[in-house]
């Protein structure tokens, strides 16, 4: 895989969890949200499927070892969010106290803010894996050789 490639892969992914991310930021701001975009799992969403699938060619390099804890507990914040929605929604339909809606409000808010702060961090990251790849002499991108190995290339 070129460096090029490697490259925009790496911007494809950033994107992909910014749109992700855009579904928690809907549900913290109290907008409708569509179910059939919510991806709760860490493989089903699009930047899992490029972690866990091309991303791989990456995965000797330090930088893209720090992404998976990243991603995973943003995953695990965002089911937090995702449960507290569903119950405020199903409550919804028995009228909670407004006491009770607000404290909910305010574990949304809290567990956005912790997402936010781990989803800055992975764009973070991300951002440092670009500049590694860039960085890589191109002699890194031939056939036989692979990232991040022991061998330097000839």
């Amino acid at each position: 895989m070129s460096k090029q490639e490697l490259i925009l892969q790496i911007r494809q992914a950033r994107t992909a969890h910014i749109k992700w991310r855009s579904t928690a930021q809907a549900i913290h701001m109290g907008l409708p949200m569509l179910e059939k975009k919510v991806d709760l799992s860490q493989t089903d969403c699009a930047f899992g499927q490029w972690f866990y699938g091309d991303g791989q060619h990456l995965s000797l390099l330090e930088t893209f070892q720090e992404l998976e804890p990243l991603h995973d507990k943003i995953h695990h914040i965002y089911q937090s969010i995702y449960h507290l929605y569903n119950k405020k929604k199903k409550s919804s339909l028995l009228t909670l106290k407004v006491q009770d809606e607000l404290i909910e409000k305010n574990q949304i808010a809290a567990y956005f803010k912790d997402l936010a702060r781990v989803s800055k961090n992975l764009m973070n990251v991300l951002k440092e894996l670009e500049k590694d790849i860039t960085n890589l002499p191109n002699l890194y991108f031939e056939k036989d050789y692979i990232i991040g190995s022991k061998d330097e290339p000839i």
